[in-house]
This record gives structure tokens, C-alpha cells and sequence, in this order.
């Protein structure tokens, strides 16, 4: 009687309180959280996609679909500009235009490179120059025909 009654109580209040304790750590995560979805509205898109993929194939493996998945919606890398108008730098050896542009690179990084240039001499074997790397070693014909 009374004993198994008291005890159905406390479980009914145990089980009120941990819903209690739920309820108030899910608004606590709801309100941290809002503001980052707000911020990225692709968060909903993303999540919608994966569960509607999952649930058209039916996987298996949950985790490795889910991997492939979103492999296959991983960002692409940032789109370069059309087009970098070019900085000519020239002069007569000794100005200092490498000073200038190493200048330039440490006051606007990832902004300026020193292009490779083309030379129809041969790699020197004791600088172990590489091609592609310190000049674009070509042959004196080449050279001039891309010249004309």
C-alpha cells in the first residue's frame, strides 16, 4: 500500500525533475546556439540534404555515408579574381626591386609574387637549380618563337 505509493511518487518526481533538468539545459543550448545559426542559415540546408539523402539510400553505414556526403559538398577553395592587374617592376640590375618587392610582400602579404622567369641557359648543377622552381629553363628556340 502506502510504502509502494510513496515510491511511485518520488519516481514520478524524480522523472519531473530530470525532464525539468532537460528542458532547461535544451533552452540554454537554444539560446547559445541561435545566433550562430542565424549567422549561417546553410546550416539548416546542409543538415535537411544529409537527412533526406540518408533517407532516400538507407545506408548501412551511417557514419561512412555521412563522410561521403559531405565530401561531396565540401566548399570549394575561394574563387581567385579574373584578373591581377600586374606591378612591373624594372630597372638596371642593382636598383633594388627584389628590396622593393620583399617590401611590398611583408606590408601586403599574399598579395604580391615574384614570377618565375623563362631563361634559355642551362641549370647550374652547384646552385642545384630546378626547373619550374628558380627559371623555366627552355632551349634557345623556344625562347625566341614564344619571343616572336
Amino acid at each position: 500500500g502506502m510504502a509502494s505509493e510513496e515510491t511511485e511518487l518520488e519516481a514520478h518526481e524524480l522523472q519531473f525533475q530530470e525532464i525539468q533538468s532537460l528542458n532547461r539545459r535544451r533552452h540554454e543550448l537554444k539560446v547559445r546556439y541561435t545566433g550562430y545559426v542565424k549567422k549561417h542559415p546553410e546550416i539548416k540546408t546542409l543538415l535537411n540534404d544529409f537527412m533526406c539523402a540518408a533517407l532516400l539510400e538507407k545506408p548501412d553505414n551511417i557514419i561512412h555515408f555521412g563522410r561521403e556526403h559531405f565530401l561531396g559538398v565540401a566548399p570549394l577553395p575561394p574563387r581567385l579574381p579574373e584578373y591581377y592587374a600586374p606591378l612591373v617592376l624594372f630597372g638596371p640590375s642593382g636598383v633594388g626591386k627584389r628590396t622593393l618587392l620583399k617590401h611590398l610582400q611583408t606590408q601586403f602579404p599574399n598579395t604580391f609574387v615574384l614570377p618565375i622567369q623563362h631563361t634559355s641557359r642551362l641549370p647550374i648543377a652547384s646552385k642545384s637549380e630546378v626547373n619550374g622552381k628558380h627559371f623555366h629553363f627552355v632551349s634557345k628556340d623556344t625562347m625566341t618563337s614564344d619571343i616572336e
